[in-house]
């Protein structure tokens, strides 16, 4: 409150400084102080409430807050929900959080029906199982349910980051921030999380290493997010130990009023190369008196002493820092009732020691503050008033497209290639059924193969009942693989973005080539799908180009142990476009 005070009398002021070579008169700005204190601790959320409230622009240096922020914190225990809703304890969490708001009494519901069908020994089922079942009164609470089963099945074929994006999205999490106090502070901070999730996306293969990520970066002195930065016209708020280095115009010393440390320690240490020696404080006077003719005693003694002595200046170095990082003023706060014992107590000067300083820096002023008299904080007059303005059409864009996304996976577009009679709408977050796609055993073990003693070994165990590893001997040397890699890539149509995803299930990269193979547990001579599987597979070729250059594809029966080879066509982004265009119309159609 204090620094506040003097900050919004002093901000306006003409002050002379030095600029360059040149002293130049001009008016004080925020960026001119800095608040310099020991420690941070538990005072960031004090000063911002503070100087929110007297409208003074903040910047917190070297935050170590974001990972502990409530609406960060809510993302967090939403991403480990999806990744085990079964676990009641984090599906209690994601249940209480802002992002449902979630009320004790559907909780209680929850809770008294998951009770009763144990009793019953019909299920011993997780919560999450039982929420599924209830139908709330709060629409809200319904819709995050649904949501939360929605990803956690999702997780497994989009981006990871997605699933984060998708939970933002579909939740309001952004409309529901708006009612935190500090609500633009926490909408920038939720956006930064999700940039740093999307940055290290590529790094996870899967939603779980995502989530290790995450926690990971936590464990770092993660910065949070502000609307002000150590360029803007800002108050700076850090630490004597940052400020090392630095010089600010104006200097603002807080936490005079802590203690100066004292060891109270009844044994006293000392560790020299690989020896630890420790002593009783009580026998140090006896050794004291020793060490008058024996020299390695009063060496040890001295060594003894080196941790006592280091605490006793450490708070006098960081008074040396903070006075020195001041340019024109500085400015310690000091309160008369402080002991001392305090760090104050060095800044208290004599009457005379007043008048010696006055005659060396010339401008010397000790003021003194009444809190309750003199700081008359009015609410009315400081709150932040937002103008409306008109914004110049040049500089407006219409985003309406970019706020439509669907993912379109090959077998859904397939259908709208001129076989409209054969199409059934899908659902567009396509779940592949292994049953009927991809997922059989050969195609399991398939998975996990990476080299080409690796697929003769499946060949020798008769697991795979064909030979294929001779043909694809050549094609796996010397080659990067990569097993059902989840590919994803942007498409626009229309102005409406479109999310193009595909599982190759081998990706092979020789220099800038790509090869893909596709394995189909079917006999090609009796099959009707050829041209599906060519033009998945030319699918998954056209998401790959920005990786390099689509050689070849190959379709391979693991009936038959046929090859089918595959290029990529010239006007097979054409076809893609088509598609989709089709795919919309018969959407409109049907509704």
């Amino acid at each position: 409150m204090v620094a506040a005070y003097i900050i919004k009398n002093l901000v306006g002021k003409t002050m002379t400084v030095k600029e360059k070579d040149n002293y130049v008169k001009r008016k004080i700005k925020y960026s001119d102080f800095v608040i310099l204190r020991s420690t941070l601790s538990n005072q960031e959320e004090v000063y911002k409430n503070v100087f929110k409230k007297f409208n003074i622009p903040l910047h917190v240096v070297s935050s170590k807050g974001f990972f502990e922020r409530l609406e960060i914190k809510a993302l967090l225990n939403a991403l480990y929900a999806v990744q085990n809703p079964n676990n009641d304890f984090y599906f209690t969490q994601f249940f209480f959080s802002p992002l449902v708001l979630g009320k004790f009494g559907d909780y209680v519901k929850i809770i008294s029906k998951n009770t009763q069908l144990k009793k019953e020994g019909i299920s011993d089922e997780s919560l999450f199982q039982t929420a599924k079942k209830i139908k709330f009164d709060d629409e809200k609470v319904n819709k995050a349910i649904e949501v939360l089963e929605k990803y956690s099945q999702l997780k497994y074929f989009i981006r990871p980051a997605e699933v984060l994006k998708g939970l933002v999205r579909e939740l309001n999490y952004f409309e529901k921030l708006v009612y935190f106090e500090d609500f633009q502070n926490a909408i920038l901070n939720v956006k930064k999380l999700i940039l740093d999730a999307s940055a290290i996306d590529q790094m996870a293969e899967s939603f779980s290493q995502l989530v290790k990520l995450i926690e990971k970066l936590s464990m770092e002195n993660e910065s949070e997010a502000a609307t002000e930065d150590e360029n803007s016209d800002s108050v700076k708020l850090m630490t004597i130990h940052a400020s090392k280095g630095l010089e600010f115009k104006i200097v603002i010393l807080g936490d005079l009023y802590s203690e100066e440390k004292k060891s109270n320690r009844n044994v006293m240490f000392s560790k020299e190369r690989e020896t630890t020696y420790y002593i009783l404080k009580k026998f140090f006077e006896d050794l004291k008196k020793e060490s008058k003719n024996d020299e390695r005693i009063f060496e040890a003694i001295k060594e003894f002493y080196k941790d006592g002595v280091y605490d006793k200046t450490e708070d006098r170095r960081k008074l040396y820092v903070a006075i020195t990082r001041a340019s024109e003023m500085f400015i310690p706060i000091i309160f008369k009732d402080s002991k001392d014992n305090t760090l104050a107590n060095y800044l208290k000067l004599s009457d005379q020691e007043k008048e010696e300083l006055k005659g060396l820096i010339g401008d010397f002023e000790e003021v003194e503050i009444d809190v309750e008299k003199d700081i008359n904080f009015d609410e009315e007059s400081t709150k932040q008033v937002f103008e409306k303005k008109d914004i110049p059409q040049e500089h407006l864009k219409d985003l309406n497209g970019l706020s439509y996304k669907s993912y379109i996976s090959p077998t859904t577009l397939y259908g709208y290639l001129g076989n409209e009679k054969e199409a059934k709408e899908e659902d567009i977050l396509l779940l592949f059924d292994e049953k009927t796609s991809e997922g059989s055993d050969i195609h399991r073990k398939l998975s996990s193969v990476n080299t080409i003693s690796q697929l003769r070994y499946l060949e020798e165990e008769k697991i795979l009942k064909v030979k294929i590893s001779d043909k694809l001997e050549s094609l796996f040397k010397g080659a990067n693989v990569i097993s059902e890699w989840r590919v994803v890539k942007p498409f626009f149509v229309n102005d409406r973005r479109y999310m193009l995803f595909g599982i190759p299930d081998k990706v092979l990269f020789k220099g800038n080539k790509i090869y893909v193979l596709d394995f189909k547990n079917v006999d090609f001579k009796n099959s009707k799908n050829i041209e599906k599987y060519k033009f998945q597979i030319m699918f998954y070729m056209y998401l790959l180009i920005d990786f390099g250059v689509p050689e070849k594809g190959y379709i391979i029966s693991t009936k038959t142990g046929e090859f089918i080879e595959v290029s990529l066509e010239e006007n097979f982004e054409e076809k893609i476009k088509a598609a989709i265009e089709n795919f919309e119309s018969c959407k409109k159609v049907k509704s």
